[in-house]
C-alpha cells in the first residue's frame, strides 16, 4: 500500500494481529508490532506531500485515516475506501460498528456529535468515541477518534470495556466532555463503571481525562453509566443511569458539583417502578421553559419470550430539590429501534438525536457493510397535552418536489413519503417478503415488516410521513405524535414503491436528489 500524505501531517492505522502470531507492520522500512487479537492503534507524525509505503504480514488492517491537516480537521479515510449502498442520509461511521451518540453540541459554529464506535468489527466492543461535525445536522464530516479504550483490555482476553457513553456541557468558551469508563469481564458477572471528564478549546484535540469521582453510593448497582451534565441553580448537576442494589429497579441518581471538579451525590433523582424495565441508561433533561422533560432509555424484557429489547421514555414534569416529579409518561419511539438518544448541548431548541439497532440480529455482514445508524434529527414539541417528535427542516431540503401521481414509483432506496387518507403502500421488498403500511377504514396505521406487524389506532385518520433509507425507515405519525423507527436488513431488495390499494391522489413521493454523505 502506498500513500501520498497531500497536506496532511498524522496518519492512524487500526489493526489486529493474527491468531498467535504479532502483526508487524513496515512503513518506510520502520517496524511496528501489533500484539492484540481485539486490535490497538498506531498514529504517527508525518511529512507532507511524501510518500509512504506501507506493508504488513500477520495483521489485518481495519481503518486507516490522514488527518492533521492545516485547513481543516476533517480526516482523509484511506482505508476501507468505499462502503456498500446503505443510509445515504443516516449518519452511519466510516466502518464497523456504532452505538449510542454522545457528546451531542454545538460549539463554535459547529454541531458535533460524538459516538460509540467499533473500528474493528461489525458488532458491539472495544468502546471507541468516533468523531463527527456538521454545519446543519445533516451534512457530516469525520473527525480523528477521540477517546480509545483502555491499553490493558488489549491483552485481557476475558474482559470487556472502554469508553463508554457520555455527553457534552458548553460552558466558558470550553466543551467539556463527561464519559464512562467502564471494565468488566465478558460473562457479565460483573463490572465497574467510573465518570470521567475531558476538556476542549476547539472541539477537536481534548485534554487528558480527569476521574470525576470514583467511590460510588452504596445504594446503587456497579452499573453506573452515561454521565449527563448541566446547569443547576448555583451550580451543575450529573445525572447518570443505574439501578438499586436492593430492589433492582432502575433509576436515574443525581451528584451535585459548584465547580465541575468536585461532587456530592444527591440521591435518587428518579426511579422507574414498571417491573419490566431492568436498567436506566443515557439519561437526559431539557425544559421548554414550562416543563421539564426526562428522558430514559431502558433495558427491558418480553415477558413471554424474555428476548431482551429497549425503550426510551420520556417523562412530562418538574424538578424540585433534586428531584424529578413526573405527571405524564411517554413512549418516545414505537418500532423498537431507537435508542440511547441525547439533545443537544449549547443551543436554545430542544432536537435530540437517538440510535437505530436494536435489531441487531437482522444484519447481514457484506464487505464494506457498517453496522449502525443514527436517526434524524428530532425536534421535540409539548402541545395541549401530545409530546410530538419530528426531523428539522433541513433534513426535507435534501428530497425532491412531489413527484406525479402514480401507482408505481421505481426509487434509489432513499425518499420521503406520505399518506393523507386510505391507501395502502408497500415500501420495499426482498427475499424476505414486502414492507407494507396501511392506512385504514377504522382509523387504524398497519405497519408490516416481512412477517411482523404492529398497528396504532387513531380518534381521527391519521396523516403520516415515512423517511425510507435503504435499511431503515423512520415513520412518524400526526407529525410526531406517534414515531416507529425500524431497521431491517436484505440480500436482494427492490426500492419499488407501489400504491397497492387505496387512492394514490392521498399518497405523495419525494426522492432524494442531495445524498448527505457527499
Amino acid at each position: 500500500m502506498y500513500i501520498h500524505s497531500e497536506n496532511y501531517r498524522a496518519l492512524s492505522i487500526f489493526a489486529r494481529k493474527s491468531k498467535n502470531d504479532v502483526g508487524i507492520l513496515t512503513i518506510n522500512d520502520k517496524d511496528y508490532s501489533f500484539r492484540s487479537e481485539k486490535g490497538e492503534h498506531l498514529t504517527i507524525s508525518i511529512e507532507p506531500n511524501k510518500i509512504y509505503k506501507l506493508t504488513y504480514d500477520y495483521l489485518e488492517i481495519k481503518f486507516v485515516y490522514l488527518h492533521d491537516k492545516q485547513e481543516t480537521p476533517e480526516i482523509k479515510i484511506l482505508y476501507p475506501s468505499s462502503k456498500a449502498l446503505q443510509y445515504r442520509y443516516h449518519f452511519s461511521p466510516p466502518c464497523g460498528w456504532l452505538n449510542d451518540p454522545n457528546g451531542l453540541s454545538f460549539f463554535k459554529g459547529w454541531y458535533h456529535m460524538f459516538y460509540q464506535f467499533n473500528p474493528m468489527d461489525a458488532c458491539w466492543g472495544n468502546a471507541h468515541w468516533g468523531h463527527a461535525r456538521s454545519k446543519d445536522l445533516v451534512h457530516w464530516e469525520h473527525l480523528p477518534v477521540v477517546l480509545y479504550p483502555q491499553d490493558e483490555l488489549g491483552y485481557l482476553s476475558d474482559y470487556r470495556g472502554g469508553a463508554y457513553s457520555g455527553t457534552a456541557y458548553i460552558e466558558d468558551d470550553t466543551m467539556n466532555l463527561f464519559f464512562t469508563r467502564h471494565i468488566g469481564d465478558n460473562e457479565r458477572t460483573w463490572c465497574m463503571e467510573i465518570p470521567k471528564t475531558s476538556k476542549s478549546k476547539d472541539g477537536i484535540s481534548f485534554s487528558q481525562e480527569k476521574t470525576c469521582f470514583n467511590i460510588l453510593p452504596v445504594e446503587l448497582s456497579s452499573d453506573f453509566r452515561d454521565p449527563k451534565v448541566m446547569k443547576y441553580d448555583n451550580g451543575y448537576i450529573m445525572l447518570t443511569g443505574t439501578r438499586l442494589m436492593n430492589s433492582q429497579e432502575p433509576a436515574v441518581s443525581v451528584h451535585f458539583s459548584t465547580d465541575m471538579e468536585n461532587w456530592e451525590y444527591k440521591g435518587i433523582f428518579y426511579k422507574e417502578s414498571d417491573r419490566k424495565y431492568l436498567q436506566a441508561e443515557c439519561p437526559d433533561l431539557i425544559s421548554d421553559g414550562t416543563y421539564h422533560f426526562l428522558i430514559v432509555g431502558y433495558h427491558n424484557r418480553n415477558s413471554e419470550t424474555l428476548e431482551k429489547r429497549r425503550d426510551v421514555n420520556c417523562y412530562v414534569g418538574h424538578v424540585n430539590d433534586f428531584r424529578f416529579i413526573s405527571e405524564k409518561r411517554f413512549l418516545a419511539d414505537y418500532g423498537k429501534d431507537f435508542y440511547a438518544s441525547q439533545s443537544i448541548a449549547g443551543i436554545n431548541e430542544n432536537i435530540i438525536i437517538g440510535w437505530i439497532n436494536d435489531m441487531t440480529s437482522s444484519f447481514i455482514n457484506k464487505p464494506g457493510t457498517v453496522n449502525g445508524a443514527m436517526a434524524l434529527p428530532r425536534k421535540l414539541s409539548y402541545e395541549n397535552g401530545k409530546l410530538k417528535f419530528y426531523p428539522i427542516k433541513e433534513v426535507l431540503k435534501l428530497f425532491s418536489p412531489t413527484l406525479p401521481t402514480a401507482l408505481k414509483y421505481s426509487t434509489n432506496g432513499s425518499y420521503f413519503l406520505s399518506i393523507f387518507g386510505k391507501a395502502t403502500v408497500q415500501l420495499a421488498e426482498s427475499e424476505k417478503g414486502k414492507v407494507t403500511i396501511k392506512i385504514a377504514d377504522d382509523n387504524k396505521c398497519i405497519i408490516t415488516i416481512f412477517n411482523e406487524t404492529y398497528s396504532f389506532t387513531f380518534i381521527e385518520q391519521p396523516i403520516v410521513d415515512i423517511f425510507f433509507d435503504i435499511e431503515v425507515f423512520e415513520i412518524y405519525v400526526n407529525k410526531g405524535e406517534k414515531c416507529f423507527t425500524r431497521r431491517f436488513c436484505m440480500n436482494l431488495p427492490d426500492f419499488t414503491v407501489r400504491i397497492l390499494d387505496g387512492d394514490s391522489e392521498k399518497v405523495s413521493i419525494r426522492q432524494l436528489v442531495e445524498d448527505a454523505r457527499e
